[in-house]
């Protein structure tokens, strides 16, 4: 019996024992092979007017607004260097002649011109994501702008994932980008990315986030910085009157000799009619879908902010504007809604309605196209549905309250609660202050909306939340 009972323990031990080491094999082979098929990457999503563009065709680096090494912190260094190297003035001065003159079309704006249906009037037009980086500084977007953070960040964290530049063609829809965002992951194999943006970029990925739930699946965390998810008054200021708010920008700025009388900008010897170039720029930004799409949402004006001050956030020759329906309304019978002929005629469909630009007809439904409806049938914005921290500007003037009037300029008002373009509360897409707060995904810096897009200010706050997810 004691042989029996032997035997039958040794055959038992082997068999715990083959079961052990072939559960720890299978779960050695499922970790090998989700090590393997796991492509990580942080992707920097470039906020308006930041990304890089360029002529496909002929190379031509066509979105540079300032094609030097630039010292952001000081700006005034920056051009003491320029104005001191003879070749660096001569390019300074071949942006700067089109302007002088009023040669728009062959101006750096010019290039980059727009149909009033939001098409690209040069189909080559492509953001630099393709670009070498070691042969030009435009990959990293406008400026070379995130260069010092992309470069920090790939030296941390380049053997654990790749760190890669999102550019985009920042005149075009932010559905489109977003698309593109979309392709840009899938192409290159990503299944696990972390996205960060700055600005209008948190936009493009609040809509690539509303796309699926396989898009959300692949977002280990988002970081915007400044993104202004419900819109911002701003972008309503500058559709209706560009050139006032150009004209008191520039009164208030002090080192700038600006002629008010003559709307002249006088820099040094250099003299600038102002006229053809924010004419120009007003038609230019008109015929932009992305800045349209950052006209304030409904939301927007039920936000907290709102909430608590009593005061409504927009009317209409002295009458609120309390319903989603009467937003939109408000917004298609805008001057700069409709299409025109050459003359400046409204353009009528054949049954005599006035066209709309097919972007404004839209922007009802864009703005709902960032939100993603649940279980539950709550509609809520995509960017609570995955692991978001809000680093978020504040303590600046910035506007939050706008009253249209027919037959006088508009009134605006303003609180610090922003970084002087993005209201708090658009920053955080509505939320509460207390709930963003007490889940610990808020960051908070007294500073203005260029200030949360600078790596010298944001570096320390970013590579904290990156060190507990990489």
């Amino acid at each position: 019996m004691s042989f029996i009972k032997r035997y039958l323990t040794t055959i038992v031990a082997v068999i715990v024992i083959l079961a052990i080491v072939t559960v720890g094999m299978i779960y050695s082979i499922l970790l090998l092979s989700k090590k393997e098929t796991t492509k990580r990457a942080f992707i920097m999503v470039t906020p308006l007017t930041g990304g890089g563009l360029y002529d496909s065709e002929t190379g031509e680096e066509l979105w540079d607004p300032f094609p030097f090494d630039v010292d952001m912190s000081n700006i005034y260094l920056t051009m003491g260097k320029i104005l001191a190297v003879q070749e660096d003035l001569d390019t300074l001065m071949g942006i700067i002649d089109p302007l002088i003159i009023g040669d728009m079309e062959n101006s750096i704006f010019g290039k980059l011109a727009m149909d009033q249906y939001g098409n690209s009037i040069n189909k080559n037009i492509k953001p630099s994501n393709d670009l070498d980086p070691a042969k030009t500084d435009l990959y990293y977007g406008a400026m070379g702008a995130n260069k010092a953070m992309m470069t920090e960040l790939s030296t941390i964290y380049g053997e654990k994932c790749d760190v890669k530049m999102f550019n985009y063609d920042w005149r075009l829809s932010n559905a489109h980008s977003a698309d593109l965002l979309e392709e840009f992951i899938r192409e290159n194999g990503y299944t696990e990315v972390i996205l960060a943006s700055h600005s209008m970029g948190g936009v493009v990925v609040s809509r690539y986030l509303s796309k699926s739930e396989e898009n959300r699946q692949k977002v280990k965390a988002f970081l915007p910085f400044s993104a202004p998810f419900l819109g911002s008054i701003d972008a309503l200021k500058y559709l209706e009157d560009l050139g006032g708010f150009i004209q008191a920008l520039l009164s208030s700025v002090g080192g700038i000799n600006y002629d008010k009388t003559t709307n002249t900008l006088n820099i040094a010897t250099i003299s600038i009619k102002l006229n053809p170039l924010l004419n120009y720029l007003q038609e230019f930004i008109r015929s932009c879908p992305s800045i349209i799409q950052l006209l304030p949402s409904y939301e927007f004006f039920e936000s907290d902010q709102y909430v608590k001050d009593g005061t409504p956030g927009l009317t209409y020759n002295g009458t609120a504007i309390t319903s989603a329906d009467e937003l939109y309304d408000f917004y298609t019978t805008r001057e700069w809604a409709y299409l025109r002929d050459d003359k400046g005629n409204i353009l009528l469909d054949s049954e005599g309605k006035q066209q709309l630009k097919p972007y404004v007809a839209d922007l009802r439904s864009f703005h709902d196209s960032i939100y993603v409806t649940n279980s539950d049938g709550e509609k809520v914005l995509s960017t609570t549905l995955v692991d978001t921290y809000y680093i978020v500007g504040q303590g600046q003037n910035t506007l939050i309250y706008y009253s249209s009037n027919t037959d006088q300029p508009a009134t605006l008002g303003s609180n610090l609660l922003g970084d002087g373009v993005v209201p708090l509360y658009s920053q955080i897409g509505g939320q509460t202050i207390d709930l963003v707060t007490r889940e610990n995904r808020l960051r908070l810096f007294n500073g203005t909306h260029g200030d949360t897009g600078s790596w010298l200010v944001i570096r320390d706050t970013v590579l904290s939340i990156l060190e507990t997810l990489l």
